[in-house]
């Protein structure tokens, strides 16, 4: 139950779990964590939410989060900085984040 640092109480407490069995049950934990992640982005694809845009540039991108902190991305437009905007969660894309759409497009289209 207690994290082993070196010069604590718990490096020196008896039933040290072996660093393999350590681990093997990280991993399986980072596993599930990607996959309950991945459910989550899932069930929202497609759907609509409002977004506030950061101020950074990333290849071209500006992000922002839904208010459930499913991370967006579209391309940089300084005046969107700090402002939120309805939009559709369309691709999750590498790098755990969703490529988004404004609603302003899908209005004009149908």
């Amino acid at each position: 139950i207690y994290s082993s640092r070196p010069g604590t109480k718990a490096s020196i407490m008896a039933g040290q779990l072996p660093e393999t069995l350590k681990q093997q049950r990280s991993k399986e934990l980072h596993l599930l964590s990607d996959e309950l992640k991945n459910n989550f982005y899932g069930q929202h694809a497609g759907s609509e939410q409002e977004v506030l845009w950061e101020s950074d540039m990333q290849d071209g991108f500006m992000h922002g989060f839904t208010g459930n902190y499913i991370r967006c991305r579209k391309p940089y437009d300084a005046s969107f900085i700090n402002k939120i905007e309805k939009v559709r969660l369309e691709t999750f894309s590498a790098g755990d984040v969703f490529d988004v759409s404004t609603l302003r497009e899908f209005k004009t289209n149908s």
